[in-house]
């Protein structure tokens, strides 16, 4: 007999499919009792597999108990650890006690797994892709499936149709989300506790070719969005893959770490292999094996004798995040040599490494079960000096063994005060401010190799006065007519935007080789000139004013800004203008802010393609931490502030271009929109 102790995240199948799989992959120690740990957010998810596992076998026993979330402030008898060994030695649990490092936080993983390394009886299980794994002796049990109706019911999701029991593959599958439109799928399935989904995109060989190539990126967008806003979809986090007939859009998925196939047969022969193993994009290639193991120097600000090991996931923002504000003199960065996305990102990280915080860095090879290779060698390393090991990226096994290193201080990402912190109290520790790369820094690192570092925050500061005038006449015409487009199709001498008056904008010249427009901006009576870059027949004329916007109201809030940052992997016009949804980005507080801004509201723009656009490129460009922000007309001006507030909750951040001109409003929503995601990231 055998007991299963697990932690209760937001992905219940976690803990479905290793119970399941012991269960009927264990003959030998045929599982007895499940414990599970749920936290005051996890209750809901928490009955739901107390149900789930009381049907499944009758006489599995399952024993919900409360742990605590914040463990610095708890009662000792609330957390994890002290319940997971006062269960142990109060005797009646069958042997061998597992316990199943998936679910869960990185930092309870971590602390349950440094308080209990003197504890035997625990043997840790890790769940990959597709195998069990036993951490202790390398002993494998190939995942089971759960069922495509179980998966949906742990998170709460219904279906058109409704999916029942017995179904293994359900087409034209659409799940309800709110808010709508649902996730429409062209088939649908569950393999090992993961829902695997195939999203058709077709190209109409009947239709315009421009109208049909924009119909496509969008809805390309829109399936990036959801996979990086799990909130939307009670965080199931699918697998979800793009059938597609255009090479262009399967090109166009690597870039988001979506897979795409040319037939569904495809698809179906390749359901069992893991996430990560595409390229994102013909700019990126994988760090070399003669890289490895090496000391790289760096120019970065450092505490001298510090010492930072960190993992490095798929998406790199929380180990630079990391990196900048442990500031430590050396850095062990351990890449998962499996895993060919993660090896792109660790060659993007090299590439850059003269800008980051650190004096050397070392990259070192290990695995999804945190088994670090050549563990002598890496021990060695571990002998001289002082170090600190933060947990929060990579996988939770990871998590686990690293923490079980010998004379390594843990150390933690917590978003909601914005700071690092140490998981086990001792002298001389406390709490520190996150640092922050600049712009640049995350956004080569994130989104890939840039082209253009865009207009930086001291340029914009010294025409704030002119861009002040231009936002003023801006948002009172839209206020006046907050449906109509207010700018003259190609701006000209002459060319104007006029309120009344003593507000108006008039084109005083056009550049087209150097890019730039010349304005004078009448702002109740008060005129001035100065110049933006934009060609003329583009609405990116509007861009720096909105800047400025933000700048007035962030003040010293801002620490970076620019304007027209451009990625090499986007899709260059013809003027070698490379396209991008992210027209602005600042660090407000140091947090990553993207705006996307839109001058024109006509009456068949589909502006929930709209917000996907700006949601996918800022996550996948700038890392989950970003805060998407829309500015947009055609909202009338009585509703805005409403409307805006309205939308923090599921984001982006909808802003009317009436509102640009009330500085004090428009800090106040970006603070709340911030405040609420630290809450909830």
């Amino acid at each position: 007999m055998s007991t299963l102790i697990t932690l209760v995240g937001q992905q219940p199948a976690a803990v479905a499919v290793t119970a399941r799989t012991l269960l009927e992959m264990d003959t030998n120690h045929p599982l007895e009792r499940v414990i599970l740990l749920y936290t005051k957010d996890t209750k809901t998810e928490a009955q739901r597999l107390e149900s789930y596992l009381q049907n499944l076998a009758s006489n599995l026993a399952v024993e919900p108990l409360f742990i605590a979330l914040d463990t610095t402030t708890a009662d000792q008898n609330s957390l994890a650890w002290n319940i997971i060994r006062q269960k142990i030695n109060g005797g009646g649990l069958s042997e061998p006690i597992y316990y199943d490092t998936s679910p869960g936080l990185n930092y309870q993983v971590a602390l349950i797994s440094h308080h209990l390394k003197d504890e035997p009886r625990i043997k840790p299980l890790y769940a990959d892709f597709n195998y069990l794994h036993s951490l202790e002796d390398g002993q494998k049990w190939e995942l089971v499936d759960i069922g495509l109706k179980t998966l949906l019911d742990l998170h709460g999701l219904t279906t058109q149709p409704p999916v029942n029991d017995s179904d293994k593959e359900v087409n034209n599958l659409k799940i309800i989300l709110t808010p709508p439109p649902p996730l429409a799928l062209l088939k649908a399935v569950e393999r090992k506790g993961r829902l695997h989904g195939l999203v058709r995109l077709w190209r109409d060989s009947t239709a315009v070719k421009e109208s049909e190539n924009h119909r496509l990126k969008q809805e390309c967008r829109r399936v990036a969005a959801l996979l990086e806003s799990p909130h939307h979809i009670m965080q199931l986090r699918p697998i979800l893959t793009v059938l597609s007939n255009d090479t262009l859009m399967l090109k166009r998925a690597a870039t988001y770490g979506i897979k795409g196939v040319e037939t569904a047969d495809t698809w179906e022969q390749n359901l069992n292999q893991p996430p990560g193993q595409l390229l994102p994009g013909p700019e990126d290639s994988e760090l070399p094996a003669d890289k490895l193991k090496e000391s790289y120097r760096c120019k970065g600000d450092w505490q001298d004798g510090t010492g930072l090991i960190v993992a490095l996931g798929a998406d790199p923002s929380a180990t630079l995040l990391a990196l900048y504000s442990h500031a430590p003199q050396r850095a062990i960065i351990l890449v998962d040599w499996e895993t060919p996305w993660v090896k792109v990102m660790a060659h993007r990280l090299f590439l850059i490494r003269d800008y980051v915080k650190c004096q050397s860095m070392i990259f070192w090879p290990t695995n999804m079960q945190g088994r670090i290779e050549d563990p002598e060698a890496f021990g060695n390393l571990l002998q001289d000096g002082s170090w600190e090991l933060n947990i929060s990226p990579g996988t939770k096994a990871q998590s686990w063994n690293l923490a079980r290193l010998p004379n390594v201080r843990l150390w933690s990402l917590y978003n909601q005060s914005q700071s690092i912190q140490p998981l086990v109290p001792g002298p001389g520790l406390c709490p520190r401010n996150f640092g922050f790369p600049e712009i640049a820094i995350q956004a080569a690192c994130v989104g890939g190799r840039l082209v253009s570092e865009g207009i930086s925050l001291v340029e914009i500061s010294t025409k704030k006065n002119f861009l002040s005038n231009l936002i003023n006449v801006v948002a009172k015409q839209v206020k006046r007519n907050p449906r109509k487009r207010f700018w003259p199709p190609c701006w000209q001498a002459g060319e104007q935007i006029q309120v009344d008056d003593s507000n108006y904008i008039t084109c005083v010249d056009v550049f087209p080789s150097a890019e730039k427009i010349q304005f004078q901006a009448c702002n109740n009576g008060n005129k001035l000139e100065g110049t933006v870059t934009s060609f003329g027949d583009f609405g990116h004329w509007l861009e720096e004013a909105v800047a400025g916007a933000f700048l007035a109201a962030g003040g010293k809030k801002i620490s970076d800004l620019t304007v027209g940052i451009r990625w090499a992997w986007l899709h260059p016009m013809p003027q070698n203008y490379f396209r991008s949804e992210i027209d602005i980005v600042l660090q407000w507080q140091g947090q990553y802010i993207a705006i996307s801004c839109k001058s024109t509201s006509p009456p068949d723009l589909d502006w929930e393609a709209v917000r996907n656009e700006i949601v996918a490129e800022a996550r996948s460009q700038l890392g989950r931490f970003t805060l998407p922000v829309l500015i947009r007309p055609g909202i009338n001006h009585n509703e805005a502030i409403e409307w805006a507030i309205a939308s923090i909750k599921f984001e982006p951040l909808e802003i009317n271009l009436s509102l640009l001109n009330q500085p004090n409003m428009l800090k106040n929503l970006v603070m709340q929109a911030l405040d609420r995601r630290q809450a909830t990231l």
